[in-house]
């Protein structure tokens, strides 16, 4: 399976730190976030990763020397990072993100992903702030609206930034509306999936 890393963002919340280097690439135990993502992906099996750089991506290119890249210069969101992957996608592929270390279990994950034949599916958790993320309504494992840092809540289940994703997504973030900040949200393409009826799951 092929994993898309999206490593572009601009990280100003992270000021002065990322002033010269990507948020990824900030060190825990003198050790890139990056690459603790990187070592979960091929311990679980992706066999091939895709990261997703932006003009302060130098450095990730240098350190990464086995991975695929791609360029967004311009960082408008996740959805729009995504899209740019969409030539070299082969079939259902991860998405998770570079400044993220996650916890759930790739294998079962995609054991779950093939199980219900879904064309998304999504890492849950339930959260204490819940309007810092992305939101999920759910019925049963069957994730039936999502929402990115609503203002108010319907639920307390975040979208922890771990998904898999058929091809088929590609099509739902073609044709996006710019958000406020100037961005794609990519979760705007996973609520299109919902709304055309397509398979989308949770897992916690």
């Amino acid at each position: 399976m092929q994993a898309v890393i999206p490593c572009a963002g601009k990280g100003k919340r992270m000021l002065p730190l990322t002033k010269f280097k990507p948020k990824p690439m900030l060190p825990i135990l003198n050790k890139p976030v990056l690459e603790y993502v990187i070592e979960k992906l091929k311990a679980s099996g992706i066999d091939e990763i895709i990261c997703v750089i932006g003009e302060k991506g130098g450095g990730i290119r240098d350190y990464f020397s086995d991975l695929i890249f791609v360029e967004q210069r311009i960082p408008l969101g996740t959805a729009d990072a995504v899209l740019r992957c969409r030539g070299l996608i082969k079939d259902d592929f991860l998405l998770v993100w570079g400044d993220h270390l996650f916890e759930f279990d790739i294998k079962k994950t995609v054991e779950f992903h093939k199980k219900y034949r879904c064309d998304a599916t999504l890492s849950l958790q339930r959260v204490e702030h819940p309007e810092r993320i992305g939101v999920a309504e759910v019925d049963g494992s069957k994730i039936i609206g999502v929402c990115e840092k609503p203002r108010k809540p319907k639920t307390d289940i975040g979208t922890v930034g771990s998904y898999i994703l058929s091809p088929v997504i590609f099509d739902y973030l073609e044709d996006l509306n710019v958000v406020s900040k100037g961005e794609y949200e990519f979760t705007d393409g996973i609520q299109k999936m919902i709304a055309a009826g397509c398979e989308v799951r949770g897992r916690f």
